[in-house]
Order: structure tokens, then C-alpha cells, then sequence
């Protein structure tokens, strides 16, 4: 058994189930969180919606990179179980709190007759117990205990007052005060622990808060409203123009201060990246338009020189577009998707600027640079939002939307191609593709949003036109 608190005053049990109250609530859905990822990480089963090999290896290789234990998992790991232990151990406290508390002084269950029993009963009761369990009777230590209470229990059943009150009231004396307590542990409220207690608050009040809070306000004082570092806001306000369109928001976008701080420059990356230049389309095209972007926008330039990620960082966004990240080496493809992770939230900030400014054309080519971001395409017409739907099939590629043209299909979209006479349809998807990819492509096409109207409606307030 736990030991008992030394203030005999003072009964701590309430703070008991309130703190596991509060850890019951917050560690049963945690960890059951906690759990499922762990159970997702270890299964074998595939749950993606397209079943090509480039989904499928996309999940398999984020599923080793959740296997992967880090220091934080290890903490986060012994942190559950001490947590845990925690709680046990104050369960078990309660538990056997409870099972100590005195029970309620019940004369009629001490005598052993019923509630309401007469005077007479009551008495015949006594005299048997009191041949048992009277000290000159039974020699027994406990005996004495236990024939005071029976003692106690024949007064206050044989006294009509006392039999009264304690009817009324569950005890003989009448009505009794009421204990109000709050839910702190015995060893706070202790006298004898008033320094220690008074330490540990000036500890957390005058040290560890204010120390939490100053490095909280170190680590968002570099941070924009919208967690960008104010670097990148800043070259992003002085390098935007009205005018820039794709090339000019590229050569912007992949030289912000988060990407030049977490992608490394390797030389390793150079021969790397020529090995690529073959499997991009247009590749040349796309080092002529950076080279002009490098010499028409002149601040862009200023302080930056020729950083090697003027290169690099475009061209992994091409190797996206192109969906090639699997050909690249385990570093360069951690480059990569450290790239892909952080271009949303920066493309959001070129928006931003472009909208405060009130200037059109940058904002629709960064809402463009985004679709192309999540839709995986890349090209010219891609670009302006045309012949992108079907690109994002499984399967689907260039050649494959040059023989739909062939077929009679008109403008290979993926509103055409849905439209198109389903023997048609079929006839083309069996020449092309296996049955085990017709029905990937069947499976994301029934959670295709493929025909999207959008309607509006203009209306005016005619008081106000009067006024």
C-alpha cells in the first residue's frame, strides 16, 4: 500500500483522480493517434488510390521515412511511457485510497438486524453479541474494538433521540459540518514544504517563462505573418515587377532565404543535374530563359551574384514537372522533396505582394506556377492551363495524348476524352494500357472532379442607385 500523507488534516484523494482525469483525457486519443501512424508505417498494405509503380514507390518510400526512428521519436516514445506510468501508478493509488476509506457507522448492520428493527430485537441482538464479544467473554485484542462498537450501535438504536438523528442525519450527534476541499495534493498545502513549494513557483514565474517566451519571440521575430522569413519577403517585395511573368517569378521564387539556408550545394550536383538534361523537355529552352532573367532583372542580381541555386533550384522544379524525381539519387531527391515541401507556402508569398501592389499579371502566373506545383505537369501550354487534365491520369504521358489525338478525341482533355463514345473509350484505353492500369485509371477517374460549372450571380442594391 501507498503511504499514507503525515497531515492527517488534510485528505489529497480528490487531486488524485483529477490528475488522472486530465491525463486520461489527453494520452487515450494521443496515443491511439500515435499508434495508427506506427500501424500505417508497418503495413504492408497499400492504400493509395492509383496503383502505378511511381505511387506506389512514392508510398513505400514515405513509409520507410516514417519507420525511421529520430531522437524526437525516441523522446516522444519514453515520454508515452512515462506518462503512462504515471497514470498507473496513480490508479492504483486511488484504488487502494478507496479501498481504505472507513465505511459509515451503520448501527443496524453492526447488530446484524434489519433497518426499522423493534426495541425488543434490537436488545436480543445486543445480549448475543455481548456474551461473544464482551472483554470478560472473549480475551481477543479485537474483541474489545468491537464490542465498543456494538456498544455505540445499541445507544444509538435504544435512545429515541439519537435513533433519530442518525435516520435523519446518518450520524447520532445530528447534522454534521460540510468539508470543502480543492484538488491539491497533500505535499502542497504541507507547512513543512512552504520554501520548496515558494522556489519552484519563483523558478517557473521569474526563470522558465519568461525564458520560454523570449525564445519563442527569437524564433518568430525572423518570420513574416505568414511564417516566411522577412529575408524572403523582403527580396520578394524588391525583385517582383507588374510585368514579370513565369521565367522572371521562377528565378525569384527559387532563391528565397529558406532555400538558400536548407538546400545544399554539393559539386556532386552539377554532373548530376547535366545526366538530367537529356529527360527534360525543352531543358535548353528552359537555361535560355534563366540566363535572360539573369540579365533583365538586374535587382534580383544585386548581392546575389551567380549562386549556384539560381541553377539547381529550377531545375528540380522541372524534374517535378516532369514526375523524374525517382531517377535521382537518395540526396538529390531529399533535395528535392525539401524543395516541393516549401514551395506552396512561398509561391503563397509572391502572391501576396503581387495582391497588396494590386498587379495582375504576377498574381495569375503564381496561381499558375501553383497548379503546375500540384498537378505534376510542366510545359508552355501546360502552363496557360491547357492540356493538363489528363496528364494527371496514371499512365498518361506525351505520346499517349498524341495517339489520342490521332484516335479522333479533338483537344485531348479530359473533358473530351470522357465525352468521347465509350467503345471508343475502351478500345483506345485496352490498345495503350494493361488491365491492371485501366482500372488505376478507372479509379481516379470516378474521383475526378471532370465537369466543374461554376455560375454567378450580379445584383444590386436599388436604394442605394437611387441615393
Amino acid at each position: 500500500m501507498p503511504p499514507k500523507s503525515e497531515n492527517k488534516q488534510y485528505d489529497d484523494t480528490a487531486s488524485i483522480f483529477f490528475a488522472i482525469s486530465i491525463l486520461a483525457i489527453i494520452l487515450i486519443p494521443t496515443t491511439l493517434s500515435y499508434l495508427k501512424k506506427w500501424k500505417k508505417a508497418f503495413s504492408d498494405v497499400y492504400t493509395g488510390e492509383c496503383g502505378c509503380d511511381a505511387c506506389r514507390a512514392k508510398a513505400k518510400a514515405t513509409q520507410l521515412e516514417n519507420r525511421k526512428p529520430s531522437r524526437f521519436g525516441y523522446f516522444k516514445f519514453g515520454l508515452y511511457l512515462l506518462v503512462w506510468a504515471l497514470m498507473l501508478y496513480l490508479t492504483w493509488v486511488a484504488y487502494h485510497r478507496q479501498t481504505d476509506t472507513p465505511v459509515m457507522f451503520d448501527p443496524y448492520k453492526i447488530l446484524g438486524v434489519e433497518t426499522g428493527a423493534t426495541e425488543a430485537q434490537i436488545k436480543s441482538a445486543y445480549r448475543k453479541l455481548s456474551l461473544k464479544f464482551h472483554p470478560d467473554k472473549n480475551p481477543a485484542p479485537e474483541a474489545a474494538a468491537l464490542f465498543t462498537d456494538i456498544s455505540k450501535a445499541y445507544d444509538t438504536l435504544t435512545d429515541p433521540d439519537t435513533r433519530e438523528k442518525w435516520e435523519l442525519y446518518g450520524n447520532p450527534d445530528g447534522p454534521q459540518g460540510v468539508s470543502v476541499g480543492i484538488a491539491l495534493p497533500a505535499w502542497l498545502v504541507d507547512a513543512k514544504n512552504t520554501s520548496v513549494v515558494i522556489a519552484v513557483y519563483v523558478l517557473f514565474l521569474v526563470i522558465i517563462f519568461p525564458t520560454a517566451a523570449v525564445c519563442f519571440w527569437n524564433s518568430q521575430k525572423e518570420k513574416a505573418h505568414n511564417q516566411l522569413n522577412n529575408k524572403t519577403m523582403g527580396h520578394f517585395f524588391q525583385s517582383l515587377r507588374e510585368t514579370h511573368r513565369f521565367r522572371f517569378l521562377l528565378d525569384i521564387w527559387t532563391l528565397s532565404f529558406e532555400y538558400v539556408q536548407s538546400i545544399p550545394v554539393r559539386r556532386s550536383d552539377e554532373a548530376e543535374l547535366l545526366a538530367m538534361k537529356d529527360l527534360l523537355p525543352s531543358d535548353e529552352k528552359m537555361n535560355q530563359q534563366i540566363r535572360k532573367n539573369m540579365k533583365a532583372d538586374k535587382n534580383a542580381q544585386q548581392g546575389a551574384g551567380m549562386h549556384p541555386l539560381r541553377i539547381k533550384n529550377p531545375m528540380l522544379f522541372f524534374i517535378h514537372l516532369s514526375r523524374l524525381g525517382d531517377k535521382l539519387s537518395p540526396q538529390m531527391r531529399a533535395d528535392l522533396n525539401l524543395f516541393i515541401k516549401q514551395a506552396y507556402q512561398h509561391i503563397f508569398g509572391l502572391v501576396e505582394i503581387s495582391v497588396g501592389r494590386a498587379w495582375l499579371t504576377p498574381t495569375l502566373e503564381s496561381v499558375h506556377i501553383s497548379q503546375m506545383l500540384v498537378q505534376g505537369v510542366w510545359g508552355e501550354s501546360a502552363r496557360m492551363g491547357k492540356v493538363t487534365d489528363l496528364l494527371q491520369l496514371p499512365h498518361f504521358d506525351e505520346k499517349t495524348l498524341a495517339k489520342a489525338a490521332d484516335k479522333g478525341m479533338k483537344t485531348p482533355t479530359l473533358k473530351t476524352f470522357l465525352a468521347a463514345p465509350e467503345e471508343k473509350r475502351e478500345n483506345f484505353l485496352k490498345e495503350n494500357f494493361s488491365p491492371e492500369q485501366i482500372g488505376d485509371l478507372k479509379k481516379v477517374l470516378d474521383r475526378f472532379p471532370s465537369d466543374v460549372t461554376i455560375t454567378s450571380v450580379v445584383s444590386s442594391n436599388d436604394e442605394e442607385e437611387k441615393t
